[in-house]
This record gives structure tokens, C-alpha cells and sequence, in this order.
């Protein structure tokens, strides 16, 4: 293959499926060689090629991604009177033949050098958009996959799932739908993480600004601004995005939760809280929700959640807090309070306790054992059944039962699982004496929320 030209072999994303291959030849080697290219059959000769800064270039349009086969011969064919696109097989053998992949946004660059040696390079390509091309997801079929990711507990699984619909090829989304999935999630650094993801499957690249604010920092929301102009789109300043302040760093936070923590009633924590809330710093909702699963009594939760909202630098997100709430009256005058100032509830599905009959029963088996290994026995049984679901206070009930505070720390860990109110966990810590204990039990919580 001495003396054969180099091929470039690149393609655009144009469309949902369709690719843009160009194929280059130097201009330099065509003098002394033609060469046709058979991709699935279809030729394309060098000498129709059309120079271009000093290269022939052949442009075929329309490819689908996935694999195709490519073909590289030599031919005495040196004029255009060959019509490109034919099924004109060569009679000779092929100086090269492998079959390439074409992926969706990204360009490649097959070299096939002088010496024989051939190599694939992958590049992503600068993102184009025809409008009615992509359609995005449904109403319904969007608020379906919602419900689905709301109606998960942990924050892993509802990941998870946005990352798996986001990765969906067959999937695209406003960015108003883009926004509303992000909401679900908690952590910012897996918000920055889908939210780079999802801009690929966006329908209006040009409104993708609009979702920045449920980033929190200021640093997150310049890596996505970043990120949006490597990918070909539109710098976007993102100093109107901090409408509300700056958040306290998390330093300044964490000294702050610690004073909270540091009180042993309840009403020396909501003092402290309010104090804070009435002062001149702005928190992000990811630390109101901290501060308030500090409070064991959802009345004071509401109160405190409402004087929060002032406060906050990321108020379209601020629904996602409706979690904080498992009674119907504090949940819904939640829900209205959000609403009432613009924004969306996102979590709106709740899992049912036991009944109070079905529970005693429960309980009273538990309770009715001589030897604390049966009572142990029957508690544990009951934290594994996943037909059941129990409130924090049935939970405590249970533990009562345990007379070690060991074994009772891991039956609270075990029915954590079971409670269909997670953030009122928290005050079961004082079930145990021992300080590592109380520790353990915190830091178990936090790690599943």
C-alpha cells in the first residue's frame, strides 16, 4: 500500500440518527493515484472529490449510526464521468477493508496512512439542531417517569433511574423537564453530573440556561456553563443565577449545625434555628433540610420551614422539602405554601404506617416473650417483613422492648428501611445513653437520605 493517501473519514451529528461522512484525500498523492471508496456498497471515486484547502473532499450525507463497512481500492478511474453513490463493485482487491461504528455526536477520523497503517479516532462533534427533529418526551409519559423516580426512598436509586432515562437514546426532554428531574435529587455534585448528561437529550438547547439555579454554588453552575460551551452551545453568564445571595460555605454551615446539635431539648435547637434564619445569611435548601431534621416536631418543622424560604438562594428547588412532612395537615398546608409562591411540589408520594390495630399486634407478640432473644426475634422478624411499613413512633415503641442499647442500635439501623417517615428518625437517638451509640445512629441516617 506504499504511497496510498490519507483518509479522512468524519461525520455531524445532523439528526436523531443521521450521520455526515466526509472523506478526504490529499490532494498531493490524487496527482499520482485515484482510489475508490465502498462504503455498504455504495462508491465514491477521489477524482469527483472537490478540493478543499488543499485536499479532495467527497462529502456523503444521511448515514445511519451504527456500523458500517468500509472498502479502500486503487483505480486507474481519474476523471468525474464515474457517478458517485453507484453499487459499481471494483474488480480488484481491496487495499484496506474494516467495518467503523458512527455514533451519535461524535465525529471520527479514520487514517489510513502511507505505510499501511490504519487508525480510528473518535471526536465529539459540535451539536447542530433541525427543528421538529427531536420531539420530547409526552406529558404523560414524563410525569409517569416522575411518579416512578418520586416514589423512590433513597437517593441512589432515584440517580439511578434519571441517569438510565437521560442515557435512553430514545428519550428527549424540554429543559423545563430537565429541570423537574433534577429537583429530585439532593446532592450537588450528582445534579451537576446528570445535568451535563441531559444536555444532549434536550429538544431547546437554547433555554438549557434556564435550569442553572438548581445548582447551588456558584462554582456548579460555571462547570455546567463550561461544560454547555465545549458542547458547542451558547456562554451563558451565570452571575444573574444567584438572585438570592450566597449560600454560607460549609464551614460556616457546619459550624452552625454543630451549635444546633450541641442543645439537648428541642427548644433550645429551634431557637438556635431561628435565630439564624432571622439573621443575614442565606442557606441552600440542602441545608435548611439539615438544620431541620434537627426538629422532631413537624408543627415546628412547618413553622420553621416557612421563615426559612426567605432565606434560601435556590427557591426553585425548594419543593423538593415537602419529604420533611408525613401528617396529612402539616404535608398539604406545605404543599400549598410552596405553590402559592410559584414553585413545585416534587415529592408527593407516601407510604402508609401499619394500622394502630395491626401494629399492637405486632407489638404485643413482641412484648409477650420471658427471654429478651425471642423479643429480639420477633422485632427483627417484623423490621425484615417488607409488607410492612411502621411510623418513627411504632419503631420506638419496638426498640423499648430491646434491653441492650447494642442490639438496639442495630434493630434501629434494620427498621430505618420500614418507616415511611425517614426525617423524623432522628429522634430516636435518644433511646440511647451511650454518645458513640447516638453517633452511630445519626451518622446512619444521614448516609441513607
Amino acid at each position: 500500500m506504499k504511497g496510498l493517501c490519507t483518509i479522512i473519514i468524519s461525520f455531524v451529528s445532523l439528526a436523531v440518527s443521521a450521520q455526515t461522512v466526509t472523506v478526504t484525500f490529499p490532494a498531493a498523492a490524487n496527482k499520482a493515484k485515484s482510489y475508490q471508496v465502498v462504503i455498504d456498497g455504495a462508491s465514491y471515486y477521489s477524482a469527483n472529490s472537490v478540493a478543499t484547502n488543499g485536499r479532495q473532499v467527497t462529502t456523503i450525507p444521511n448515514l445511519s449510526t451504527g456500523t458500517h463497512q468500509l472498502e479502500v481500492y486503487t483505480t486507474t478511474t481519474r476523471n468525474n464521468r464515474t457517478t458517485d453513490g453507484t453499487t459499481t463493485q471494483p474488480t480488484t482487491r481491496p487495499v484496506y477493508a474494516k467495518a467503523f461504528q458512527l455514533r451519535e455526536g461524535y465525529d471520527m477520523q479514520i487514517s489510513i496512512r502511507a505505510n499501511g497503517q490504519v487508525s480510528f479516532t473518535e471526536k465529539r462533534a459540535k451539536k447542530t439542531y433541525t427543528a421538529g427533529v427531536r420531539t420530547p418526551m409526552t406529558s404523560t409519559a414524563f410525569n409517569s417517569l416522575v411518579q416512578n423516580i418520586s416514589g423512590r426512598r433513597y437517593q441512589s436509586d432515584r440517580i439511578t433511574l434519571v441517569r438510565n432515562a437521560l442515557r435512553n437514546t430514545a428519550n428527549y426532554f424540554t429543559s423545563t423537564q430537565v429541570r423537574q428531574l433534577l429537583t429530585l435529587i439532593n446532592a450537588e455534585s450528582r445534579r451537576l453530573e446528570l445535568a451535563k448528561l441531559s444536555y444532549a437529550r434536550v429538544t431547546d438547547p437554547e433555554a438549557f440556561s434556564s435550569l442553572y439555579d438548581v445548582l447551588q454554588s456558584e462554582a456548579s453552575r460555571d462547570a455546567l456553563d463550561d461544560y454547555v460551551v465545549a458542547q458547542g452551545g451558547s456562554a451563558i453568564s451565570t452571575e444573574s443565577n444567584a438572585a438570592y445571595g450566597t449560600a454560607l460555605s460549609d464551614a460556616q454551615f457546619t459550624t452552625l449545625l454543630n451549635r444546633v446539635k450541641g442543645y439537648s431539648y428541642q427548644s433550645g435547637r429551634i431557637a438556635e434555628i431561628r435565630t439564624a434564619l432571622e439573621g443575614s445569611a442565606y442557606f441552600s435548601t440542602t441545608q435548611v433540610r439539615d438544620l431541620l431534621t434537627l426538629v422532631t416536631s413537624e408543627t415546628d418543622r412547618l413553622t420553621l420551614v416557612k421563615q426559612a424560604y426567605s432565606r434560601v438562594v435556590d427557591r426553585s428547588v425548594y419543593g423538593q422539602l415537602a419529604s420533611l412532612f408525613y401528617g396529612s395537615a402539616t404535608r398539604a398546608e406545605f404543599n400549598n405554601f410552596v405553590t402559592s409562591n410559584g414553585g413545585v411540589v416534587t415529592n408527593t408520594t407516601y407510604t402508609q404506617a401499619m394500622s394502630d390495630a395491626a401494629f399492637q399486634q405486632v407489638y404485643n407478640k413482641a412484648r409477650a416473650h420471658f427471654f429478651q432473644k425471642n423479643t429480639v426475634a420477633d422485632v427483627q422478624a417484623a423490621f425484615i417483613n417488607t409488607a410492612n411499613y411502621f411510623s418513627t413512633e411504632q419503631v420506638r415503641s419496638l426498640l423499648q422492648l430491646i434491653s441492650t442499647e447494642t442490639t438496639r442500635l442495630e434493630l434501629a439501623k434494620l427498621g430505618y428501611a420500614r418507616v415511611v417517615d425517614p426525617l423524623n428518625y432522628y429522634s430516636l437517638v435518644d433511646l440511647f445513653t451511650v454518645q458513640a451509640n447516638r453517633t452511630a445512629l445519626e451518622n446512619y441516617i444521614r448516609s441513607k437520605q
